[in-house]
């Protein structure tokens, strides 16, 4: 199912099989998807499925929280921001602050 990029399909055998897997690792398979949704322009499904996806790996979330700001996201991505468990660098919170700061006054009123 991954070789054929059908990574919605392949995630939920995976989640299933977790300890059958060979070939293919969850946390690979969930970065894969989320490569293709932000690929196809479909950033709210892609971050809503962060918090399945990356779970409590912050690497991982440093990695797709600069993902979201690269492409202009960031409003997609702050509500699923996880603020223990893992806990993220104080610059990734500070990205999305000043981003809003100075971009959208009203959502950041809204997230403090």
């Amino acid at each position: 199912l991954a070789d054929r990029r059908r990574f919605a399909e392949a995630l939920e055998v995976a989640e299933a099989r977790a300890g059958e897997l060979k070939r293919h690792k969850l946390p690979d398979l969930g970065e894969r998807y989320l490569g293709q949704l932000t690929e196809a322009g479909e950033f709210e499904k892609a971050a809503a499925l962060c918090p399945r996806l990356l779970r409590d790996k912050a690497e991982l979330w440093h990695k797709w929280a600069d993902v979201f700001c690269r492409i202009h996201q960031h409003r997609v991505i702050v509500p699923f921001l996880p603020i223990r468990n893992p806990t993220l660098s104080p610059e990734t919170y500070t990205q999305m602050l000043l981003h809003f700061l100075n971009a959208d006054t009203d959502t950041l009123v809204r997230l403090l």
